[in-house]
């Protein structure tokens, strides 16, 4: 274990304009080259949590010290952009920021010949060519965007590197380089990642927000897991046997006050206020006591009962109406590059297609051909009118500042609709709320919970998981398990792939 470079002491934020604390009683320790994970439902505070980190925002109450002059946050949205080379992009990015003099590669003084020598070593061990750095950015795709983002982070080499949602849009061998970048990363991280195959391969340690409060787990993603599983069930033997003693109680509470009643019915009913009624008077008085002890015994077990989570199970009801999904011939190109060509298959009812490849070999173009939404070069997509078609792209439209979830459910759903959208994590009233003023997560819960309680003949699904927390990515997986209709989706997610399996077709670059 390194020295501390990060230390946390009881940690609360809350938002001026927020009816509640994000989160509460946050304290850890962040030691030179950890590896560590920031896990927890959407809107549990992990990338507020990395923003107090980075210094953007102040605690409401405890204290942060550490190196706060040393740490580089790449959020979520953080991407390369702009009309530039990706060497201008990160040429300019550096020369902007700093660049450590004890990193890895010691540099006399930052000229930029001695940088462009660094950013290609850096370049080729995230998948770059020296030709492909003179590329415009705006050239390059989502994935390959974001990774030029991560590869500006591990140039500056920070003590600390916060990373969130660094997998978003990157393909296998993309998250497989950025895996063994994070690995040999000098520094320490903290990730925010849903992608649990990732994280088992890079962290070793886990920060977890749940229900305001915070926890520390040694091991990566797996051992976590397995230590909240036992957790969850000692926690639900425990709350069992609470509850039994406090039924047994309860019982004993109403005997004792039956018993005291008829008591006080003999006192009131002896011919004799004597002996009878003095006795019958300190039995009722004895059994008064008695009650009220059982009451305090049933107060105290209610306060040491454990918080167990109610397990959420989804499942698609009822069938589906038959139906088929072809591709014929299919061809298309983007500019001169050839996407895919002569590209056909058949689905019926029940199959399930896994489309497969890297970033830009034009997998969200295929599912947007076979929605419909983008025509094909050569070849067709069809499949039958009646068919009931939910497709889910890869980025979310904000709208058009007025429409809503609630505009897509009938009456007689939205309230199951809203229930849906608790199970995900989210709010229901979010159903109520303009598309334009949600999250890109928040607006994909949305979505989702209006496939999972509407159902549909034909889902395509483009990288479902992104945004997601995991809560929600198992409660996804659970529910396809029982959809019946034509299932055609694109994901990087190993573990999704591996719960939600598929036939491959692989796009070749």
């Amino acid at each position: 274990m390194g020295s501390i470079l990060f230390e946390a002491k009881e940690l609360a934020f809350s938002y001026p304009d927020s009816s509640g604390r994000v989160f509460s009683g946050a304290s850890f320790h962040i030691y030179t080259g950890d590896k560590t994970a920031l896990l927890g439902d959407n809107g549990s505070g992990k990338s507020t949590l990395l923003r107090l980190i980075a210094g953007e925002l102040e605690p409401e109450r405890g204290s942060v010290s550490g190196v706060r002059g040393d740490v580089f946050l790449l959020k979520q949205e953080d991407v390369a952009d702009g009309a530039m080379s990706a060497m201008a992009w990160l040429l300019g990015g550096l020369s902007a920021g700093y660049v450590r003099s004890d990193a890895a590669e010691e540099l006399p003084e930052a000229d930029t010949w001695e940088l462009r020598k660094r950013i290609v070593r850096a370049a080729a061990d995230l998948g770059f060519d020296s030709e492909t750095l003179e590329r415009p950015v705006g050239s390059f795709s989502g994935g390959e965007r974001k990774l030029l983002a991560l590869m500006a982070g591990f140039l500056r080499a920070p003590d600390l590197y916060l990373l969130d949602e660094p997998t978003n849009y990157l393909d296998g061998a993309a998250m497989r380089r950025l895996v063994a970048a994070i690995k040999s990363f000098r520094g320490a991280c903290l990730v925010v990642s849903h992608d649990r195959s990732f994280l088992d391969a890079c962290v070793d340690k886990i920060f977890e927000l749940e229900r305001l409060s915070f926890s520390v787990y040694t091991g990566n993603y797996t051992s976590y897991a397995e230590q909240k599983r036992a957790a969850f069930s000692l926690a639900g033997n425990k709350k069992e046997k609470i509850e039994r003693e406090i039924s047994g109680l309860k019982e004993m509470e109403r005997n004792y006050k039956n018993w005291g009643a008829a008591k006080e019915k003999e006192k009131k009913g002896a011919p004799n206020k004597g002996f009878i009624g003095a006795r019958a008077a300190r039995l009722q008085k004895k059994s008064a006591r008695a009650a009220e002890r059982a009451r305090e015994k049933i107060v105290e077990l209610e306060r040491s009962k454990p918080f167990v989570e109610k397990v959420r199970h989804v499942f698609f009801s009822g069938g589906v109406f038959r139906s088929f999904l072809e591709a014929s011939s299919l061809g298309k190109k983007a500019g001169d590059k050839t996407l895919f060509n002569d590209l056909s298959f058949y689905l019926k009812s029940g199959d399930r297609l896994c489309v497969e490849g890297g970033n830009g070999s034009g997998k969200s173009t295929l599912l947007r051909i076979l929605a419909g939404e983008e025509s094909a070069d050569l070849g067709k997509a069809a499949r039958n009118g009646a068919a009931k078609l939910f497709y889910l792209p890869q980025f979310l439209r904000a709208g058009n500042g007025v429409s809503k979830g609630s505009d897509h459910f009938a009456p007689t759903s939205l309230q199951a609709a809203c229930t849906m959208l608790d199970q995900l994590g989210a709010k229901g009233e979010l159903m109520f709320e303009p598309f334009s003023k949600l999250s890109e997560g928040q607006r994909r819960k949305v979505e989702l919970a209006r496939f999972l309680v509407c159902g549909a003949d034909i889902a395509l699904l483009d990288e479902p998981t992104t945004h997601l927390d995991i809560r929600s990515i198992n409660i996804l997986e659970e529910a396809l398990d029982t959809f019946q209709g034509i299932l055609v989706y694109v994901s990087h997610d190993i573990e999704f792939r591996k719960n939600v399996s598929a036939t491959s077709l692989e796009l070749q670059r």
